[in-house]
């Protein structure tokens, strides 16, 4: 029998990315520790935690409530915003009418911000090799057999990230070009577009929080930078869906005292990190999460 050994009997922030219906995930080709979940698993943890005590509860709900009381309280949440948030767990949570928050990455609908890992295994998947030059360096890797396609990919993704400049959405168009990628596969959309955003905004069991717009290491970055990746991921969220955006997710979970002070002082009532501990005197622009993925690995 499935056990949780890190929920505890308060609060329990659970961080995800993506939900992959079962065949996807079975089919996954270069699977992401901490980045994926099989739909069965969400689903078999979702009925381990009612069956035992737990109340699924709203990040508003969060930040109302008294720490160290015998709570048994498990929010959802999910970063980036990937099309599955909306195949996969919107069913989901709708049938089991538990609430989630969605942390959304603004520049991901338009083009500003790219899911380069998806790009990246779709166009290894069906190859048997790949030959490509950059920067006047030939590469050559095979891609025959499963766990070749795999190292392959995980080669490609540090190459793109070595060579590309930050969150330079132009840059890593251009090195995946270069590659040899497509434009039939780049084009295809691994992000959840304005019209799903705003059909799951709608829904009372949906918390759109803001993941900035091009999903940097804000501790890296000069202040007016970080500035503008909250405000403007803010900004462009409340046009778009009408509604004031009142939470936070670092990206990376990378921040400072100083990013801290800035997401408080633009106006979020909140940011969560990915710290894995017992939410205790709550700091509610650092609240921790537990990571949860289909092999139940909590870092």
């Amino acid at each position: 029998m499935i056990t949780y050994d890190f929920l505890n009997d308060s609060i329990n922030i659970i961080a995800l990315h993506r939900v992959l219906s079962d065949v996807d995930y079975d089919n996954r080709v270069a699977p992401v520790s901490i980045m994926e979940m099989a739909e069965r698993d969400l689903v078999e943890f979702i009925k381990y935690s009612k069956n035992n005590g737990y109340e699924f509860i709203s990040i508003d709900d969060v930040l109302s409530l008294d720490v160290g009381t015998n709570n048994k309280c498990i929010v959802l949440t999910f970063d980036d915003g990937y099309v599955d948030f909306y195949d996969v767990v919107f069913p989901i949570i709708k049938e089991h009418r538990i609430p989630a928050c969605l942390y959304f990455t603004s520049g991901y609908p338009d083009s500003k911000c790219i899911h380069s890992f998806g790009i990246l295994e779709d166009h290894v998947r069906s190859l048997p090799s790949l030959k490509f030059s950059i920067a006047n360096k030939d590469y050559s890797l095979r891609a025959e057999t499963k766990s070749e396609k795999r190292e392959a990919i995980y080669f490609l993704s540090n190459l793109v990230e070595e060579l590309c400049d930050g969150n330079d959405s132009g840059k890593l168009l251009e090195i995946l070009k270069l590659i040899g990628v497509d434009d039939e596969i780049i084009n295809r959309r691994y992000s959840l577009n304005w019209r799903q955003v705003i059909e799951l905004s709608n829904n009372e069991l949906v918390t759109i929080g803001s993941h900035t717009v091009t999903h940097p290491r804000l501790s890296q970055l000069k202040s007016q930078n970080v500035e503008f990746e909250l405000l403007e991921s803010k900004r462009k969220l409340e046009n778009v869906l009408g509604a004031e955006v009142k939470h936070f997710a670092y990206p990376y979970g990378d921040h400072n005292e100083r990013v801290k002070a800035m997401v408080r002082k633009v106006g979020y009532s909140s940011a969560v990190t990915v710290i894995s501990r017992d939410v205790c005197n709550i700091d509610r622009f650092a609240l921790p999460r537990h990571w949860l993925d289909s092999d139940f690995a909590v870092i």
